[in-house]
Order: C-alpha cells, then structure tokens, then sequence
C-alpha cells in the first residue's frame, strides 16, 4: 500500500512540475539580425528595362513613354481615325536567377491594359492600350510591352491633344 501512495504522489508530482513550468513553447521572441541589400541600375539589376529609343526615353532610371512629337523623317504625331500598333516600346529583361512574371496597371484614365494590342481597333473607343507579350520570363529571356493608340475622325479627343496617364510595370 505504501509503494502505490508513493507511485500516485510520484505521478501527481511530475504533472504538477511540467504545469508549473509550461511545456517549454514561447510566445515572444525579439532578436536583432543584420540585413544586406545591394542595389544597382538597370543594366546590371535582376530587372533590366529598356526603351526603344524611338518612342521611350530614360530620364535618370525613369523610362518616358512618348507617343507624340516629331519622328526626325517629318512625321509629327500618330493618324486620326486610326488603330495605330506599336510592338516592343520596352524590354523587361529577368537578369536574376528566377523566373518571374510581368503584368501591367494602368492608371484608369486614358492608360488601359488589354491581353494583346493585335485585338485593339477602332471599336475599343479613343484610348492608349498596353499590352505584355510573352509575360512569363524565364531567367535571361525578356517580355516585351505593346501599344495600341486609337484617335478619332477629328484628333481632338484627349489622346490627340497630348493627355496620358501612368503605366506601371509589375513582376511576381
């Protein structure tokens, strides 16, 4: 009898041991660890963008798209009453070791973003529409962004008087 009072007060001992003293999980830990990144431009960054110097211009890093002004062979702006196509305004070039995918927001004033500028016409209304072309990038292949200007019978729409809005470029 005394050996099984001992066993039980042995057993209630350790149960009340581990309660006491929790079973050994935490639920805060705070702990300083140094951070390294290195930044670079363009041309050696694991994203490389490129303008096709005709109608998109680097201006310190950011790229300009320009689809208005003289062309140097006397040409001044795009046609009114017209779906005018232009392929490959930019390069996104994956200089890092992944793969990634590139997509595009536009800003929801003149700037749209359609799934391919082969299928813009003059039914898609006056507007200036981009496009990525081949938008999965494997590591050192590129994907090349489109445009699409549609202008009115009389050029005097926003698009024909120099209105733009904002592209943003996005990998995941």
């Amino acid at each position: 009898m005394q050996r099984r009072n001992f066993l039980v007060g042995m057993g209630s001992l350790a149960a009340g041991s581990a309660a006491a003293v929790g079973t050994g999980a935490f639920s805060f830990v705070e702990a300083g660890r140094g951070v390294t990144v290195q930044t670079t431009g363009d041309d050696s960054a694991y994203l490389k963008l490129d303008g096709d110097n005709e109608y998109v211009t680097d201006n310190s890093g950011e790229l300009t798209i320009d689809l208005g002004g003289t062309s140097g062979n006397g040409g001044s702006a795009f046609n009114y009453d017209a779906a005018t196509r232009v392929e490959g305004v930019v390069t996104v070039v994956n200089q890092g070791p992944n793969s990634l995918s590139v997509s595009l927001e536009g800003d929801g004033g003149n700037v749209s973003v359609v799934g391919d500028v082969d299928n813009v016409d003059m039914d898609s209304g006056e507007g200036i529409y981009f496009a990525v072309r081949s938008p999965t990038v494997a590591s050192g292949d590129a994907a090349f962004i489109d445009v699409a200007i549609v202008e009115g019978p009389d050029g005097d729409s926003e698009v024909g008087n120099g209105a733009g809005g904002t592209l943003t470029i996005v990998t995941d």
